[in-house]
């Protein structure tokens, strides 16, 4: 029996561009999709102090329903970042053509 010939490509010759900053790209994106379940999962008291929205209970008293909000927006937002961050990693590492 023979083996199979392989079917020649369009884009055989041509390699993709894995950059550094590519890598840092995707790196970012890793973490924003992290802040964005954060952002979905913890109340405004829960969330770590660094991060826009956290609310510390004994700053401003009668707000009982700040402590226990869930930032959607805010999550909405880091997964949007994190498709951003990921689409320029792909641009920025999109095959040569010239090769």
């Amino acid at each position: 029996m023979e083996s199979p010939t392989p079917i020649p490509s369009s884009r055989e010759g041509e390699r993709s561009r894995v950059t550094a900053f590519s890598l840092v790209l995707l790196l970012v994106a890793l973490g924003l999709v992290v802040v964005g379940f954060i952002y979905f999962t913890r109340t405004s008291t829960h969330l770590p102090t660094f991060l826009p929205g956290h609310y510390e209970p004994n700053h401003a008293p009668g707000h009982v329903a700040q402590a226990h909000k869930h930032h959607v927006k805010l999550g909405l937002l880091a997964f949007g970042l994190a498709l951003l961050a990921v689409i320029a990693s792909w641009y920025v590492s999109e095959p040569e053509a010239g090769e």
